[in-house]
């Protein structure tokens, strides 16, 4: 399972969003943390994580979404395992008696894959750390259908959980205990060059320990059966599941609370301080070219040659449309090298482009504008962004101050009478 963990830029609110681990997607090239290059390749997006490992599933995840992704954590089992145990367990609750034994049998024989949790209906106020790894990979005897969505509606039931349990027992306002919690996420948890020390991590903690609760939102993205092979594999639901990337993207806080603005109001890019007279004074407008590419897949006719349009009449004489091939992109991007960052801010404030939509890359040329599938007309981008709190209905949203609520169980897996069976010996 993939789950993009999205932090605001005021920290005042966070989101988790699952992508289904049978989504059908196109996987890019990458490179692998062996330095294998790897082709690009049309299949499901767990399928990444075995290619070249959190490289390539950080790609395919961005190709996916859209979203920009800065950091990686991989979680294997034994690490569940640790993590549990150094929490000292998690609430969860189900609705029925469990007992995942699921199996199938095929031409090479009998094939055991249920995860054997066994736990009575009720809620379990502490689970230990195998009982931890067995509710994580249950899967298919969680309703809604036995498929990947009710277990990442259980995994957002833990990581909720997880949440509460550390304010509840005060591990985040704790030096200590978080101290002894970084060490042991170091020694469980491969992460990415920006997080891999017990000081990066406890600088993160620190950082976050001021989002409150009931302002983290957990979600799964909308989807709709895969038309090539509808009884396995599942793809974005086109309009609800942009909809959902480009508020996870933009910036804009999932949740409706009203504690903070709207990012939809406030999310337009920060403008250039008011010049004085030792301030270098701003690029001239005409000065320097920005290239227009409508990155949507041609959805939108004549959107490049529009917006060249749009850009000219405010002042950006030098626009033009670009020759770049359209990549289907979900969100729009404005990509420009370090050495004209100002040049970009300021094409950035006169379309209000959110600040999460500037890219600098060491591989830009010039300034470029891609138009993505999240703005489909106009020039003011704002005028295109979500508001805040709109989260399509079928997204399993679930708000992290929430206890209420059991896992409801698939029929096949529950048992019947008051003693649990045994667990089997594999």
């Amino acid at each position: 399972m993939e789950i993009i963990l999205h932090v605001s830029a005021d920290r005042s609110n966070a989101s988790m969003l699952s992508i289904p681990r049978d989504t059908d997607t196109d996987i890019p090239a990458c490179t692998g943390s062996n330095g294998t290059r790897y082709a690009p390749v049309h299949y499901i997006i767990n399928s990444s994580f075995g290619r070249g490992g959190a490289g390539c599933t950080e790609a395919a995840v961005e190709q996916l979404t859209g979203i920009s992704i800065t950091d990686t954590m991989t979680v294997d089992f034994s690490g569940v395992v640790k993590m549990a145990g150094a929490v000292g367990g998690v609430p969860v609750c189900l609705a029925q008696n469990i007992d995942d034994n699921y199996v199938y049998r095929d031409k090479t024989g009998l094939h055991d894959q249920g995860s054997h949790l066994i736990l009575a209906a009720g809620k379990h106020i502490v689970l230990n750390s195998m009982q931890s790894l067995e509710w994580l990979r249950t899967r298919h005897a969680f309703a809604p259908d036995g498929s990947d969505i009710g277990r990442a509606d259980a995994q957002h039931m833990y990581l909720n959980s997880l949440i509460r349990t550390l304010r509840s027992n005060g591990t985040v306002t704790d030096p200590g205990k978080m101290l002894s919690l970084a060490q042991s996420a170091i020694k469980s948890i491969i992460f990415s060059d920006n997080l891999n020390s017990v000081t990066k991590l406890l600088g993160l903690a620190d950082q976050l320990k001021g989002v409150k609760t009931d302002r983290i939102e957990s979600v799964t993205m909308p989807y709709i059966a895969d038309p090539k092979n509808p009884t396995a594999w599942l793809v974005p639901e086109p309009v609800k599941a942009q909809h959902l990337f480009s508020m996870i993207a933009n910036d804009i806080p999932l949740d409706g609370s009203t504690a903070s603005p709207a990012a939809s109001a406030s999310a337009s890019a920060t403008p250039s301080p008011a010049p004085s007279k030792s301030a270098t004074p701003p690029p001239a407008k005409g000065s320097f070219t920005v290239t227009v590419v409508n990155a949507s897949g041609g959805s939108f006719d004549n959107r490049a040659s529009g917006m060249v349009t749009a850009l000219k009449g405010l002042g950006f004489t030098g626009s033009k449309v670009g020759n770049s091939p359209a990549t289907a992109a979900k969100t729009s991007t404005l990509t420009y090298p370090a050495a004209l960052k100002a040049q970009a801010t300021e094409v950035a404030t006169a379309l209000h482009l959110t600040a999460g939509a500037l890219k600098q890359s060491a591989d830009a040329t010039g300034v470029t504008l891609d138009i993505g599938l999240d703005w489909p007309s106009g020039d003011d981008f704002r005028t295109t962004l979500p508001k805040q709190g709109s989260v399509p209905t079928d997204s399993h949203a679930k708000n992290a101050d929430d206890n209420s609520g059991c896992m409801n169980v698939m029929p096949n897996y529950q048992w019947k009478g008051s003693t649990p069976p045994s667990q089997p010996k594999l």
